[in-house]
């Protein structure tokens, strides 16, 4: 029996040892391989055209629209006697009400489905 115990003891310690090191990449071979990586990647989607024009719909569902403050996209609303509008920019949620201001647009009503923004009023 000890035998057999040394027999797999001793097949346990040459199998799962490696005696060669495993190679670190160099500096170069590492920056070889991220620019390679990024330089392969081709964009997904891209959203639309930053907007000059006086109103604006935001649909549920709707692409984001690039204004000055950056990218605005409808995530929700809030129904009631005061509506309110929970309005992505830029990665973040901020909530609005009708007649704040998002970037220099401001909010004139708010639905179930879409806010209207009307430019500077």
């Amino acid at each position: 029996m000890r035998n057999l115990l040394f027999i797999i003891f001793i097949a346990f310690l040459t199998t799962s040892c490696s005696s060669v090191p495993d190679a670190k990449p160099t500096e170069d071979q590492e920056t070889a391989t991220k620019e390679a990586i990024v330089s392969e990647r081709q964009p997904i989607y891209t959203y639309g055209q930053k907007t000059n024009s006086k109103e604006l719909i935001l649909n549920f569902g709707g692409e984001p629209i690039a204004i000055s403050c950056g990218y605005i996209k409808l995530v929700g609303t809030i129904g009631g006697e005061n509506p309110q509008a929970l309005i992505e920019i830029g990665g973040k949620g901020c909530l609005f009400s009708i007649g704040e201001s998002v970037g220099e647009y401001n909010i004139i009503s708010i639905n179930n489905k879409e806010v209207k923004l009307c430019l500077g009023k």
